[in-house]
């Protein structure tokens, strides 16, 4: 079942919505210390941070704290204005969701559970009966005109080829640390296309799962079965060393 979203005038006077999300925000904060004290290390204040798919904002607050610049990418139209309101001043907050060609797509929110919302048609849902659905527009980070990117973090249901795709020039001129989320529920093959796409572009990839760092060597479905917790990957220039 598809039911119309909320109107961005209902949502801009939200402060219900806001003061929740913001708890929310923090809650996720402080459960993920181990994730926090990575991004300090790998995090270069010169450059740039990008974040596709924001959602609440965890990883913004993490970067901006870094003393990096900051651009966010959050296509929900009940989200992104909140995280305006919450970075402001701090954070470029793009209300926009990343892809391989710029254009409009349809946004399937599951009802129960934001975080799962997705442009990515592969990504059936299946286990979301009830939606809503959001146009939204689509860029491509290529399209962007960032400045030098030295991370970029992906977490987009099943999308993050098409990201990686529309970010081609960028990732030649920028070699950026990239920190994506990939699953095989959200889109079959998830994992082994980014790490095989990334790879071919001279990234060494890690799986971090269970608090540990996990060189990504030999075949993927045997890290599957060693590591099934692993949904975070990793990826630094193999030029570029890992810093533990």
């Amino acid at each position: 079942m598809v039911r119309k979203a909320l109107t961005m005038q209902a949502l801009r006077h939200a402060p219900v919505m806001y003061r929740r999300l913001r708890r929310a925000h923090y809650c996720a904060v402080g459960r993920d210390a181990g994730m926090r004290v990575l991004i300090k290390s790998l995090v270069r204040p010169d450059r740039a941070c990008i974040d596709v798919g924001a959602y609440h904002g965890v990883f913004v607050d993490e970067f901006v704290r870094t003393g990096a610049q900051v651009v966010a990418y959050e296509p929900n139209a009940a989200l992104a204005p909140i995280l305006a309101r919450m970075f402001r001043g701090r954070a470029t907050i793009v209300q926009a969701a990343v892809s391989s060609v710029s254009g409009a797509a349809s946004l399937r929110i599951p009802d129960d559970d934001a975080a799962l919302a997705t442009i990515e048609p592969a990504n059936r849902l299946v286990a979301c009966p009830m939606l809503t659905e959001q146009a939204v527009r689509c860029v491509t980070l290529d399209s962007q005109d960032l400045p030098p990117v030295g991370f970029l973090k992906i977490d987009v249901e099943g999308h993050e080829m098409a990201v990686l795709e529309g970010a081609a020039e960028l990732l030649r001129r920028d070699l950026p640390t990239i920190l994506v989320e990939a699953e095989e529920r959200h889109r079959p093959g998830a994992v082994s296309s980014v790490c095989e796409h990334l790879a071919e572009l001279g990234y060494r990839g890690h799986a971090l799962a269970d608090g540990q760092i996990l060189p990504l060597q030999g075949p993927l479905d045997s890290l599957s079965a060693t590591t099934p917790n692993a949904r975070d990957f990793l990826f630094n220039p193999a030029r570029r060393e890992l810093s533990s």
